[in-house]
């Protein structure tokens, strides 16, 4: 895998140097392109795009250039293993990046106005703006949040992780392949004393997650969705197999009309296995960021801040 990246971004993709190349060979795949737009959002924020050329090197029984007519189009044998190369490869990119390598460049005044608007949250040292929502962790469960109209919340980090997901499966189910994040590395998990069908596993697939026994007591996850790759989705899935272990749920993810709502049928399972030792659902502004995605919509993760809940917690009524 080789590439080139530009640091220079607009909002769009057109008139944008955008290759794509196999054995020397062009061709263009918009699951890749995603891909790459995605995962370079730490340089190109969301809506924008700049260029780049990604050269990819397989075996050439690896590949079926015979797809369409004018020889464009490419279908790879192991389409997962070359999306994770190129993930992989990206995001290793990003991390060994200096900012003085990748420096941001100025926007023009209007658009750099317009981008200071959406900073969901403030360092609480400074001045922030009264009008401008922030959020600060009271402990590594719970978020104190200040929205737009002045008041406070309380957010449980927990029930906001399943909310968040089940917001998700809400806006796309079944989750499409271009928007499933394929692990170069497939990740084993112990089942301990608990058993699974195999029918519950395949129809996790709905869900953008595929898990599969490797041996009796051990499954091996080799995909997961988008929306999670930047959590702790270890955490996430060790607790989905806790609770796929319950007969209820597993009855729900194997009926067809029964398997979109899943998480909302089964809240309080989901919940109680939802007992990790922290939360780290990303830093503070993006948590708040995740927050206002979901704005609109019922959530049972947070309280109103208000003298009557104080007074209730601090039992002074």
């Amino acid at each position: 895998l080789e590439g080139f990246l530009s640091e220079d971004y607009s909002k769009g993709h057109s008139n944008k140097s955008q290759f794509l190349f196999v054995n020397e060979r062009f061709f263009s795949d918009k699951t890749i392109h995603s891909l790459i737009i995605r995962t370079m959002n730490r340089i190109w924020p969301e809506g924008t795009a700049g260029h780049y050329i990604i050269k990819l090197t397989v075996p050439t029984h690896h590949l079926d250039v015979n797809v369409h007519p004018r020889k464009t189009q490419i279908k790879f044998l192991k389409s997962s293993l070359v999306y994770s190369l190129i993930s992989s490869g990206l995001k290793q990119t990003l991390l060994e990046t200096t900012p003085s390598t990748f420096s941001k460049p100025q926007l023009p005044p209007e658009e750099s106005f317009n981008k200071n608007e959406d900073l969901p949250c403030h360092n609480l040292l400074k001045d922030p703006d009264e009008n401008e929502p922030f959020a600060v962790s009271l402990t590594p469960q719970f978020l104190l949040m200040k929205s737009e109209n002045k008041t406070f919340k309380v957010f449980d980090k927990r029930r906001f992780f399943l909310d968040y997901c089940i917001f998700n499966y809400i806006q796309e189910f079944p989750v499409k392949e271009e928007n499933i994040t394929p692990l170069l590395i497939s990740e084993p998990f112990s089942l301990e004393e608990m058993e699974i069908p195999k029918s519950c596993l395949r129809n996790l697939q709905d869900f953008g997650i595929d898990l599969e026994y490797l041996e009796k007591k051990t499954l091996i996850l080799r995909s997961i969705p988008q929306f999670i790759d930047k959590l702790p989705y270890k955490n996430f899935i060790e607790s989905l197999i806790k609770s796929l272990s319950k007969p209820g749920v597993q009855q729900d993810i194997n009926d067809l009309e029964s398997r979109k709502k899943v998480f909302q049928t089964n809240y309080n399972i989901f919940l109680e296995n939802f007992n990790w030792p922290s939360y780290e659902l990303g830093d503070d502004r993006e948590l708040t960021s995740r927050i206002k995605s979901i704005k609109g919509h019922d959530l049972n993760s947070h309280r109103d801040l208000t003298d009557n809940t104080l007074e209730s917690f601090f039992n002074l009524s």
